[in-house]
């Protein structure tokens, strides 16, 4: 009950909804999956087989938490395959996750096991000290046999946000996030990495009273180990 000097407004609490990586590993913590009229090919002989797997209907993941993650291939493409490459659409829905549209591409194996393929996505997310962010991002991501997880962007990503808590509160901001020659974002064991850098960074800092105009830099962020 602690009150602010006279004079001083109260600062309004962060919005509300999910933050991004939190809720996207606690997906991938626990979930359901259902997937209808699964049609599963091999072939070859000897050492050499192949596989494909092709639903006929979209698949849904549903984390324990709530919402729904839903996969749907492109025309006659595979789900996976191991000698193809597939295309597929993710949707999100629902409270406890972020609004995310992707579009997966050129998906499938690589070298040593890895599995490695290009994305495309739109989303409206919250990623601590960021709340009501929205960004468009091209990239390509490769996802190890060993469980590592590596995001790369193709070119700078304009982002905005309604607020983010940087030594102020900070309003309207709008800035370009932009690669580096280190992965927009590494995850393995549960844990994330985020590196890069920023430019033509514009904020108004209510707290202070003051606008904030053409501001770059570096950024790393990462989770507690």
């Amino acid at each position: 009950n602690a009150r602010l000097p006279d004079g001083i407004p109260p600062v309004p609490a962060p919005p509300p909804g999910p933050d991004l990586m939190v809720s996207l590993l606690r997906a991938a913590d626990r979930f359901s999956l259902s997937a209808d009229t699964v049609r599963v090919s091999l072939t070859g002989q000897g050492n050499r087989h192949r596989f494909a797997v092709r639903p006929g209907k979209p698949v849904l993941i549903r984390p324990l938490d709530g919402g729904e993650i839903r996969l749907t291939t492109e025309g006659a493409s595979a789900l996976i395959a191991s000698d193809a490459r597939s295309t597929f659409n993710i949707v999100t829905s629902g409270e406890t996750l972020p609004v995310l549209k992707a579009r997966v591409s050129d998906f499938g194996f690589g070298a040593q096991g890895a599995l490695d393929g290009r994305l495309s996505l739109e989303a409206g997310f919250n990623f601590a000290p960021v709340y009501g962010a929205q960004a468009r991002a091209n990239g390509r991501f490769v996802y190890s046999a060993a469980g590592l997880l590596q995001v790369r962007l193709d070119d700078c990503v304009p982002v905005t946000a309604d607020r983010a808590d940087i030594g102020g509160r900070l309003t309207a901001v709008t800035t370009r996030l932009c690669p580096t020659t280190a992965p927009i974002l590494t995850m393995t064991g549960g844990q994330w990495r985020s590196e890069g850098r920023f430019d033509s960074f514009t904020a108004a800092a209510p707290d202070y009273q003051v606008t904030l105009a053409g501001g770059e830099g570096a950024f790393t962020a990462s989770s507690f180990a």
